[in-house]
Formats: structure tokens, sequence, C-alpha cells
């Protein structure tokens, strides 16, 4: 089973045994029971390899359940008070967002709106369920003591994808002529609680009742503001390797819903921000630097006074920006807003905008403090031919005469891809290159060195 779980900060071993349905049934040993339960009965099996990802946390503080997608947490009371069967449905619902991968495949959309993301993931989810064991053999809707259920479901849902529901709740909100909800996507419904009126401000009377139905909460941008880049990034593979094993083991009894939402998750490609993302953090070279602000102790006993190592200084960047006229201004915005963010995370000494085409047209230098300003100042003029190779011969003269740190972490080429074919010289500049291609320009790129990416609108 999942390798821990915790009350208060105290973590215990989980057994793995069946236990019996009892009246002293502690929250501990129920969610063991669960566990055991989807990691061994046959009709689980797919849902096996996900029971064992993660930390079970059992927590007073929820209304019912939730997840970050990874980890996993229960109100102890809630699932006493469900027959097993409901049970098993909360933690089902559970995994569901993990082995489907919300938090990754959706994050677009928790950008847009949470509140409807949410809403869409449990719509799907639960519709997933309901078709999986529509006799309840194994589950139950979980259902409030006079017997309603709260739980999102609505069968004009059926068939529909995550992305096909969110787009029907946008569409239902604003044909209730109701003011967008605010910018910071205040309104994650509580489950099994009265939403409030304040973080549901601007949405429909339809959305407020439709929130009213949920019984779990995502704390989905938890899995990416509590960790580093490394640790999302292993939680993403782990999740993938248990995608292909229960897949290819377990894949034949799931409903068709279930199995195109994994041909979805499985055939999807890594966004291109992704790909930017690792590209510049792998590319981060840690340089120490030395500070006369604080002198180093062995030299200054014997009255020699030299700078002492006081950190490290991320090299500088190049951000070089095809200003051809075949160039997607849109795509351009896109790529810029991603590398200024990843500016922010890497802080790079200098950045260095380079604007070419047949030959350099100009060049910008941005410090520190100044990152934001390249979204403002990117205002691309060329529009002759297009040859990358002036980027280089650029590069390496001002690399020669001291104007560019030796020191140049990576290069970023921005171009539609319609250009001469670069040279071999770009092997010996011996500098990581990125090659970012608007994805409605050329398709058949070729470069000497480097790592080429695509990008989407």
């Amino acid at each position: 089973m999942r390798p821990t779980y915790s009350t208060n900060s105290k973590t215990t071993s989980k057994g793995k045994y069946m236990l019996s349905v009892t009246k002293t049934l502690t929250p501990h040993r129920l969610v063991e029971k669960i566990w055991y339960t989807v990691g061994s009965n046959k009709e689980l099996d797919f849902f096996g390899a996900f029971s064992q990802i993660g930390d079970t946390t059992i927590s007073d503080g929820i209304p019912t359940a939730c997840t970050d997608g990874l980890n996993t947490t229960f109100n102890g009371e809630f699932m006493m008070s469900l027959p097993f069967k409901q049970c098993i449905f909360v933690a089902l619902h559970e995994i569901f967002h993990i082995a489907y991968k919300h938090p990754f495949m959706y994050r677009d959309l928790f950008e847009i709106d949470p509140t409807l993301a949410n809403l869409a993931c449990d719509y799907w989810n639960n519709q997933q369920l309901i078709e999986f064991d529509p006799q309840c053999n194994i589950l139950e809707v979980p259902c409030r003591p006079d017997g309603t259920q709260f739980i999102c479901y609505d069968k004009k849902f059926t068939g529909f994808s995550i992305r096909q529901i969110f787009k029907y709740l946008q569409e239902e909100n604003v044909r209730n002529e109701q003011p967008k909800p605010n910018a910071a996507g205040e309104g994650t419904g509580e489950a099994n609680t009265e939403p409030s009126d304040d973080k549901l401000e601007g949405y429909s009377q339809a959305i407020i009742d439709r929130v009213g139905e949920q019984f779990d909460e995502h704390e989905f941008e938890k899995l990416f503001a509590d960790a580093t880049l490394e640790e999302v990034q292993a939680a993403e593979e782990m999740i993938d390797a248990a995608i292909q094993v229960a897949s290819r083991i377990h894949g034949k009894d799931l409903t068709g819903g279930m199995k195109r939402g994994l041909v979805e998750v499985i055939n999807t490609e890594v966004d291109w921000r992704t790909h930017l993302q690792e590209f510049m953090v792998e590319s981060k070279k840690d340089v120490e630097y030395s500070s006369y602000r604080r002198f180093n102790r062995r030299m200054q006993a014997q009255e020699i006074y030299m700078p002492s190592a006081t950190g490290n200084a991320a090299g500088e960047w190049v951000l070089a920006i095809d200003t051809s006229c075949s160039r997607d201004d849109r795509i351009l915005s896109l790529t810029c807003h991603k590398f200024v963010d990843m500016c922010h995370t890497i802080r790079p000494s200098k950045v260095h905008v380079i604007y070419w085409d047949a030959e350099i047209c100009s060049v910008e230098t941005y410090g520190e403090d100044e990152y934001d300003t390249i979204l403002d100042l990117t205002n691309p003029v060329g529009g002759g031919g297009t040859d990358p190779d002036c980027v280089l011969r650029h590069i390496e003269e001002n690399i020669a005469d001291n104007t560019y740190d030796n020191n140049i972490d990576g290069i970023i080429m921005f171009s539609d891809g319609y250009f001469y074919h670069p040279s071999k010289d770009w092997k010996a500049l011996n500098i990581p290159v990125l090659w970012a291609i608007d994805d409605n320009g050329s398709q058949s790129v070729e470069v000497p060195c480097g790592t080429i990416i695509y990008i989407k609108d």
C-alpha cells in the first residue's frame, strides 16, 4: 500500500492485511482497509497501482477528502460516517485525480478558472466511477444522511471529456449573464458546506449550485507551490511509471471513458513550456563568485586583502528573436513570458535579447532587476532574409572582446523555422542551444546541435 500516512504529523506504517468492519474501527484502520481493498480486489486491480503512490493523511482540517495530485487526505470522521462501499467510491475518486494526472494535464484550465476546472474534473471522475460499477457491487455513490447524493454528477456529461465539460460550464456561466470571476480565481468550493458568497462572487447561481454538490477539495496548486521543480518532476515520473504498468497489465477491463482518458494521458506530448523550463534549469551553471565586501580571512591574517567567495551566480543568457515577417507575434509573446518567468527562477546575471534576420538588427541587454522589461520592449524590427549564423558570429565576436561574459549558460533561438541551414560551427561554440520554433511555421527544421521545441498557442 502507500508507504505512510499520518495524523497530526505523526507518521506510522500502513498495514497489509484485511480488516473486518466493526463499530470500533478507527479512522486509521478504516483507511488501511480501503487501500487494501483497492490494491487486492481483482476488479479494482488497475487502481491498485496508484494506491501505492504518495502518502495518506487523516485530518479534521478538511470537510471530506482532498488530493494534491500525489498525496491524499481524508477527514476521519467523514469517512467513518459512510458505508464501506461509499468509502471505496471516495478513495477511487481521489485516485482518479492522480491516475489521470489532473494537476499536470489540465494545469492550463486551473490557471483560467480553478472553480470550473475543479468541477469539470469531479464531474468526469464521478461519471466514470458510476459507469464502472452501475450495479454497485463494489462501490456506491456517497450520500447525505437523508439519502441524497452530494457529488458532482450530471448524466448530460456522458461521453464528455474534461475539457468539454469545462467549456460547457464556462458557457453556462455566460448564459446566466453573470460577471466574470475575479482574476485570482477565488472560489474553489468546499465539500459538504454552504458555499460562501465571497468565494463565488461573480459566478451564476447555476455554477454556485454545482459547487455545492462537491464532496471533495483539491489542493493541486500545493503540488507546484510547495515543491521544487525536481520534486514535481519526480512525482510526475512516478505517476507515469504506474500508468504504464497499470495500463499494460490491468487496462483491459476499463470502461470506454476511462480508456479514452488513459490514452489522452499516455499520448499527450509534453507541453513546450515544460521543455523550455527544463532546458533553462538544466543549462544553468552555478559559478562561484567573490566579493570585496568580505575579505578572505586566511589571507587577511597575512595582511593580504583578497575577496572571499560569497555564493553562486548564474551566467548570462541569450534570447535571439527572428524578426522575419512570417513570425507569429502571439507565439513570440507566449515564449517571452515563459522565458521571463524562468529568469525570475534561475536569476541570470544578464540577458541579451538579439533581434536578427539575415544580420543582427539590434541588441538589448537587461540586468537582474530588469527581466520584466523584456516583455515591454520586445518590438522587433527587420524582416529580411533569415540566417541564424549571424547570431553565432555576433556571440563569438562579443565573447572575444569581453562584451559578453564567457559564462553564457544558454541560447534560445526563436524563429518560424524558415531559415538557411545553420553551420556546423554552432557545435564549437559549446553553449547549450534551444531552437524554439513557431508551430505555425516550418515543421522540417534541421539544426547542427541543440534541442528543438515547437511553440503552440
